[in-house]
């Protein structure tokens, strides 16, 4: 064993390791994107605790979010690929985005406005359209 000013090369190693490791776990992170907006009525006001879904359409996988007083949601750390995204509240028409495509790094932005009617009516739009990325510079 060896010193180096009072540092045994034990606590050199760990220290080391613990660097790679986190540089590992950091890198493993950059390729996921998230999917934020906002749910607004039909009068612009936010929508508190409306029910946010998005299911990935290769796998099935559902993550189900609510959104906060101000009406904002988020939904992170989500692999490429397709996805539907459903906006449920009493009172209001079902909002369905499909084919939602994310892409590597990507933060994708998606606002609701939803409109009164049925519980059983569905508003469908289609989202495999290209997008302006307005979260950052990137092009």
């Amino acid at each position: 064993m060896f010193t180096i000013r009072g540092v045994s090369s034990r606590k050199i190693v760990r220290g080391a390791f613990l660097l790679l490791a986190a540089a590992f776990f950091a890198n493993a992170q950059t390729d996921l994107s998230t999917v934020r907006g906002t749910v607004t009525d039909s009068s612009g006001a936010a929508a508190g605790g409306v029910e946010v879904r998005l299911n990935d359409q290769s796998t099935n996988f559902v993550r189900t979010v609510q959104t906060d007083a101000s009406g904002n949601f988020e939904i992170p750390y989500l692999r490429r690929g397709s996805y539907r995204l459903t906006v449920t509240a009493p009172g209001f028409t079902t909002f369905v985005a499909d084919n939602l495509i994310l892409e590597s790094s990507q933060t994708r932005r998606v606002d609701v406005s939803l409109t009164v009617g049925q519980v059983t009516s569905e508003v469908t739009v289609a989202a495999d359209a290209a997008v302006i990325e307005v979260e950052s510079s990137a092009l």
